[in-house]
């Protein structure tokens, strides 16, 4: 088991990960989300990011069982994430 950090480029892998979209429903709506951009403008990139942020408070906001289950999909022993939460402070959180 090793430690992952969850950035877009990890994100995008999880979210087309069956295991994944089936044991997170709430991953599925995210992966359609983010499939359906409809240019390459400046403003289409921000809701990407914007996207991926949505995603990594959610799974930061998971119950203890749900962390650890989605630890063991990832076959991680410690998951970090960077994102910005609902006061605009960036937050890193380790579990």
């Amino acid at each position: 088991m090793s430690n992952i950090v969850l950035d877009e480029s990890r994100l995008t892998q999880i979210l087309q990960d069956q295991r994944f979209l089936a044991a997170f429903p709430f991953m599925k709506a995210a992966a359609a989300a983010l499939k359906v951009k409809p240019c390459r403008c400046s403003r289409s990139t921000t809701n990407k990011a914007r996207d991926y942020g949505h995603i990594k408070g959610t799974i930061a906001t998971m119950s203890p069982e749900k962390k650890r289950e989605f630890k063991q999909l990832l076959g991680a022993s410690e998951v970090t994430l960077t994102y910005v939460n609902s006061r605009k402070l960036k937050v890193e959180l380790t579990f």
